[in-house]
């Protein structure tokens, strides 16, 4: 079952949804209940956050090397074949130059 308690917000003794406080006997406060909900999921979307992050990172430095690697390996090809030089085009048969 999900934990309804908190910190009553009038006096600070424990309160639950279902029983309101134990301390000055306020009727139970939906609000506050959710704030301690929240504080919960908050800490643990941190840690979700933090691991997709991780994740991101780790995925980010592979792309770098990768392209690194092929740039290095890209421009060494280059140099041992360079490519060749520029030719004219060759006139097409029975085509005059005006």
């Amino acid at each position: 079952m999900e934990d309804t308690g908190y910190p009553c917000p009038a006096c600070g003794a424990p309160a639950d949804l279902g029983s309101g406080c134990s301390g000055c006997g306020r009727p139970p406060y939906p609000p506050a209940a959710e704030v301690i909900r929240l504080d919960r999921e908050i800490v643990a979307l941190g840690g979700e956050v933090e691991r997709a992050r991780q994740a991101y990172q780790g995925l980010a430095d592979r792309l770098a090397v990768t392209r690194r690697r092929r740039a290095e390996l890209a421009a060494g090809i280059r140099v041992e074949f360079p490519a060749p030089a520029a030719r004219p085009l060759p006139r097409p048969a029975g085509a005059g130059w005006p």
